[in-house]
């Protein structure tokens, strides 16, 4: 099949026409996503049009351009929608699995177009189909295919919706063994094929990225190419360009396996009709949406949707947000948690209320809960400067979650006992305690749990974090030469989740690490900036102790350092050290402005 140049001088992406390979069906595996359903008659929605009708049915009306005015403080990119799981996860939460059948009821009932029945074409001759959609329309398309559905399928009927990977408690984990074995055998058999991605973001985070990742050792053998179609709704039928892009995570990990990878740019019907003529199959030729708007299958009342967006606004940090919303809606207060409860007082340094309430967030008998609420006194000793009673208390805490067989809690532990001697080491009076035998020591301790265990994608760059600052930490008094290698696993794991509380308390370390390191200057606008995030945001604590980080004393006048250092939620002798560090690093700053 012919294709055409697109000769745009003024497109520096575009690097030559690309010619499709001769290929044979059952060498062959596509992998696709929402994007082959969104034509007509489907007319399904696509990512964001699915997360912004989530949220218009199951919260309230001020949930979207609240949080885009969050995106929009913390410098995300322009036109960012939450994640979708992170969306449906609340949603069901408060109203039930039900919603998820009500947000996805078109999906269910919707008609096959011209690109299923082209797919379906392919897998009754001999092709492979793996796919993140929870549609069957491929096989109602074509009786007898059979698919690979990675999160689960629905049709009309169907009351699967509770399995279906839509929400974060379903997918933060990554695949089961029984879905991580299945696709080892579908899509990862000892044999050479092309792999074709189309109408897919690659973007699955907790699940697809890293179960590819976690193969680089058989990508190469098992595909001898990766196509990946980007697809471009104002390109010309038949221009398909080949793209010199990065691409999303999954394809960089398919490269960096050595596996030849190649990404176009064109309607994805202009490379799958091109296909169609080698195989026989019917051609797909020019598609469209019809301009069909999703319609509520039913209503959901205001205060149900009042809590969801309680709850989303908690989710995502926004404690400001939700401290608005309660002023607004005075019965939602009794439906805040005690563990609620407990995480908005941490945030604000009111330690007191923060212990009480995890104490009774974690009532109860056993020893996996007494670890927990030792683990929570020990946080909050260790923010408010009572260090060593901190330690102690962690390490009591660490003692009996080992006993108590659950790993997760172990570990937890085990990171809170990390980020008080990492800590501890950067305070001169504390720092003999903070040896670096024992922070290796830790160290291992911390990489061993990891290698040895599955735990969750937030769970897992955090505790390879603390082991990597307990080695190298560039704050740590006579510590070696410290590394850079700044945890941007972690900082993806608190985007992914919509954290945005937790994105901002990484940009801080990260900031403050790079000073430290010397890759950076902390300068005024960066501190400007993230107490405009921390305020909006509503975690005064965090704006208190900003004179401190390194490099910021020069930023400060002195009154301005001093004003905030007193409001620090710290114990007196906290206090003190902080306020007394202050003055000594702006101490110097003057010397050095006065000096010839």
């Amino acid at each position: 099949m012919p294709f055409k140049a697109a000769h745009d001088e003024t497109e520096p992406r575009l690097v030559a026409v690309w010619r499709l390979p001769e290929l044979v069906p059952s060498d062959v595996v596509f992998l696709t996503g929402a994007g082959i359903s969104a034509d007509a008659p489907t007319n399904g929605p696509v990512g964001p049009e699915l997360t912004e009708r989530a949220l218009s049915f199951a919260f309230l009306p001020e949930a979207l351009p609240e949080i885009q005015t969050a995106y929009e403080v913390l410098g995300l990119p322009d036109g960012r929608m939450p994640r979708l799981e992170a969306i449906l996860e609340i949603a069901a939460r408060v109203h039930g699995v039900r919603v998820l059948e009500h947000v996805l009821s078109d999906l269910a009932h919707a008609g096959p177009n011209d690109v299923h029945r082209f797919f379906g074409h392919h897998v009754l001759a001999g092709g492979t189909h793996v796919t993140a959609n929870f549609d069957t329309l491929i096989e109602r398309a074509t009786p007898g295919a059979r698919l690979l559905h990675f999160h689960g399928s629905i049709g009309a009927g169907n009351a699967g919706f509770e399995m279906l990977g839509a929400r974060l408690s379903r997918i933060e984990r990554g695949f089961e063994a029984r879905m991580q074995a299945r696709l080892e055998r579908v899509l990862l058999p000892p044999e050479s094929r092309t792999l074709i991605v189309a109408g897919y973001s690659g973007l699955d985070y907790f699940d697809m990225d890293p179960f590819i990742a976690s193969q680089s050792d058989r990508l190469v053998e098992a595909f001898q190419r990766v196509i990946w179609v980007a697809h471009d709704p104002s390109a010309s039928p038949r221009e398909v360009v080949e793209v010199s892009l990065e691409g999303p995570p999954m394809l960089r990990a398919f490269a960096g396996a050595g596996v030849n990878c190649t990404v176009v740019s064109a309607l994805t019907s202009s490379v799958l009709d091109a296909l169609a003529v080698q195989w026989g199959a019917s051609l797909i030729g020019p598609q469209h949406r019809d301009g069909v708007s999703w319609i509520a299958p039913c209503r959901l009342s205001i205060e149900d949707r009042a809590e969801a967006t309680r709850r989303l606004f908690l989710h995502m940090g926004l404690y400001r947000s939700h401290a608005s919303l309660l002023t607004r809606h005075a019965y939602l207060a009794e439906q805040v948690t005690q563990g609620e409860r407990a995480e908005i007082a941490w945030k604000e340094g009111r330690h007191a209320a923060a212990r009480r309430h995890w104490a009774n967030h974690y009532a109860g008998s056993g020893d996996a809960l007494l670890a927990r609420r030792l683990e929570r006194v020990a946080a909050c000793l260790w923010d408010h400067g009572s260090y060593l009673r901190a330690y102690i208390t962690v390490m009591r805490a660490v003692r009996i979650a080992r006993g108590s067989g659950d790993v997760e809690i172990h570990a937890i532990t085990i990171e809170t006992q990390a980020r008080i001697l990492i800590h501890m080491g950067r305070l001169y009076d504390l720092r003999w305690f903070a040896s670096q035998a024992k922070r290796q020591r830790l160290a291992d301790r911390l990489e061993n749990l990891v290698s040895a265990n599955t735990f969750g994608s937030n769970l897992r760059p955090r505790l390879l974090d603390a082991a990597e600052l307990l080695r190298h930490d560039p704050e740590h008094l006579g510590a070696g030469a410290p590394t850079m290698s700044a945890p941007t696993a972690w900082s993806e794991s608190y985007a992914q989740y919509e954290s945005l509380s937790g994105v901002t308390d990484y940009r801080r370390g990260e900031m403050r690490r790079a000073v430290a390191t010397g890759v950076a200057r902390m300068t005024r606008e960066w501190l400007d900036d993230y107490r405009c995030a921390a305020e909006f945001l509503g975690k005064r604590a965090a704006v208190s102790t900003m004179p401190n980080l390194p490099g910021a004393a020069r930023c400060f006048k002195w009154w301005e350092g001093l004003g905030l250092l007193a409001k620090a939620p710290a114990t007196p002798w906290h206090k003190t050290r902080m306020i007394g560090v202050f003055i000594a690093r702006r101490a110097r700053v003057a010397a050095r402005t006065r000096t010839p």
